[in-house]
């Protein structure tokens, strides 16, 4: 019987130089997880772009002890999505198991990086609010295409800055005493 040759598809991965600076950062740290720094070296070997070594799967496999489904899985994913959100309690990868199928929920798990706010912090809230502000002030029409779209937004951010515009909170400290009264100590 004669030997079949199993062709894999292989992912192409070519990064811009920022995104070369900030694996080549999160390496110099040494502070993250083991498993995420292999995950860096991987893409930079990879990497075809003219500051890349475009090595071949096999040799990164060599190089750097891992395997070969390893190397292609960070391939295949190369782009992750950064999801950034508060502490509430359904913001968990367990909520995707609740509304996905279980391969789906766990494909979505390992796309994003996930990133919580600080507990009581209020800066998500200001974040929000912009993105809300952007979308009434800039977004409310159709955009041609995606160039039209970030002049748009530049244009938007720097006359934002430009007149300095600030949050107006309405919730003041003494509304906060009485509808949060729960939350100050009794003296």
């Amino acid at each position: 019987m004669a030997a079949k040759a199993i062709s894999v598809k292989r992912y192409v991965v070519e990064l811009s130089g920022e995104e070369r600076e900030q694996l080549e950062a999160l390496i110099r740290k040494g502070k993250s997880p083991a498993q995420r720094l292999v995950k860096a070296r991987i893409l930079l070997k990879a990497d075809i772009s003219r500051a890349g070594e475009g090595w071949s799967d096999s040799r990164i496999v060599k190089a750097l002890e891992t395997s070969l489904s390893m190397v292609y899985r960070v391939r295949k994913k190369a782009r992750t999505i950064v999801l950034v959100q508060d502490n509430l309690n359904i913001h968990s990868k367990a909520s995707l198991y609740e509304a996905f199928p279980a391969a789906e929920a766990r494909r979505l798990v390992e796309r994003f990086e996930w990133h919580y706010t600080p507990k009581h912090g209020s800066w998500l809230d200001l974040a929000e609010s912009e993105l809300g502000v952007l979308s009434c002030q800039c977004l409310d029409r159709r955009i041609p295409d995606k160039q039209t779209l970030i002049d748009e937004i530049e244009a938007w951010e720097n006359d934002r800055n430009a007149n300095h515009a600030k949050a107006n909170w309405h919730f003041t400290t003494p509304d906060a005493r009485v509808k949060l009264k729960h939350l100050y100590p009794s003296i």
